[in-house]
């Protein structure tokens, strides 16, 4: 006889042979400890000279086992369309209880259009053989590919800042002399 237990339970069993004709019985009682979902934790540093890279470090653990961790992201073009979500394996196979992961996030891998933007998120699952895997997500990023009038804007704001910088300077090598 097997069952299968997936919530705590008591049982009895009844034993009775030749030898003992009057049946005895002994109790019995499982607790489940339910499998809980795996959990995540990812940390965003950016390149201070490249702003379309970013890097992350990120750790996943589950109470019996990690199977797999994946970036999951979506394209949504300035038009309002959004391209179908994809996934790529950040790390696969058998990772124990707990699992540490870099990933490189570079814009230029996307061909993005200005106003084009990219939601993701990384993703962990759990190794549930017996009610199937769970999955946790972290918190989900954008990054949004700047329009023409943005850089535009953005070059204004720089050449700004160098010309005041550069007015500061002057007046400093004033003082000196």
């Amino acid at each position: 006889y097997s069952k299968r237990f997936t919530k705590d339970q008591s049982y009895t069993l009844f034993l009775k042979n030749d030898l003992l004709p009057d049946f005895d019985s002994i109790q019995y009682h499982v607790s489940i400890i339910p499998d809980q979902f795996p959990q995540i934790q990812v940390e965003q540093f950016a390149d201070s000279a490249d702003w379309k890279r970013n890097y992350f470090a990120g750790d996943a653990s589950d109470d019996y086992g990690i199977r797999s961790i994946s970036y999951n992201y979506i394209i949504k073009r300035k038009n309002g369309s959004e391209d179908p979500i994809k996934t790529k394996p950040v790390s696969q196979g058998d990772q124990g209880k707990a699992s540490s992961f870099t990933y490189v996030f570079d814009a230029r891998d996307f061909l993005l259009e200005p106003g084009d933007a990219i939601s993701y998120y990384f993703e962990v699952w759990d190794n549930d053989g017996v009610s199937g895997s769970k999955s946790s997500r972290s918190q989900i990023l954008e990054y949004k590919e700047a329009t023409d009038e943005q850089l535009a804007k953005l070059e204004d704001s720089n050449n700004e800042d160098i010309k005041n910088k550069m007015e500061e300077a002057l007046k400093e090598a004033r003082k000196l002399q």
